[in-house]
């Protein structure tokens, strides 16, 4: 049992990370897991509250999470609860935001080795576009889907960033060079 920074240090350094839950499917997967285990033990997963951006974000500090799967009276506003773990207590699925320096269990997931684009059913992680934007200090796209996080750079447009937002069409062209020649520019 650990603290939520030494949780993710230790995922890390395996070649994971904290497990990342976007959706029933996976929360639901992951509690058929630890329902076998002791019911007081919590399980720390890779979501925080992050008070400054207004929001409970995921790993990388740029998706805002818009699944939850909270318990009874959760999430508490605690001054130092901002590190979210899941338990089965009392039968119950439950997230609960608790002190990142409490002692708990961990959940990391990490990405199979792949061969070919897929690796025993489950798809490789995508790259991320030359042309998304980054922090320089976040990933700059969803490893699941390649959706870029913060947008893209100058030019380029998309959920990929891979569409030319620059190419103008011949009749754009000559329409932008017709509306200037009318109005004495050229």
């Amino acid at each position: 049992m650990t603290s939520w920074e030494h949780a993710r240090t230790v995922c890390q350094s395996e070649g994971g990370d904290l497990v990342t839950i976007l959706n029933e499917s996976v929360n639901s997967f992951l509690y058929e897991k630890i329902k076998t285990k002791n019911p007081a033990d919590a399980f720390w997963v890779g979501l925080k509250y992050k008070g400054n951006r207004g929001g409970f974000f995921w790993l990388d500090y740029i998706s805002q999470a818009s699944f939850f799967a909270w318990g009874p009276n959760q999430p508490n506003r605690g001054a130092q609860a901002n590190c979210i773990s899941i338990n089965y207590y009392d039968r119950i699925e439950s997230w609960r935001n608790n002190d990142c320096r409490k002692r708990s269990k961990f959940i990391c997931e990490k990405f199979a080795d792949c061969i070919g684009g897929t690796y025993q059913g489950m798809l490789c992680p995508k790259s991320c576009s030359p042309n998304c934007k980054g922090d320089g200090h976040s990933a700059k796209c969803d490893p699941r889907t390649g959706d870029c996080f913060l947008d893209c750079n100058d030019g380029y447009k998309g959920a990929l960033c891979t569409e030319d937002n620059m190419a103008l069409t011949v009749t754009e062209v000559q329409a932008h060079i017709g509306q200037e020649t009318r109005q004495g520019m050229i």
